[in-house]
């Protein structure tokens, strides 16, 4: 599971980086930046299948 939310994680920054380098000013303030690390995790883990 760690692993998942690391891996979550990196590719919001993946997908923040790529869309400032296109140059999407909209992505360079702080809070989408908090938005692209939080939202992924969130909706991981929201949708998670616990199968015990």
């Amino acid at each position: 599971m760690i692993e998942n939310i690391v891996f979550l994680i990196l590719s919001g920054l993946v997908l923040r980086f790529s869309l400032s380098i296109t140059g999407q000013n909209w992505v360079k303030t702080y809070q989408q930046t908090i938005a692209f690390l939080i939202l992924p995790v969130v909706t991981y883990v929201i949708t998670k299948n616990n199968n015990r």
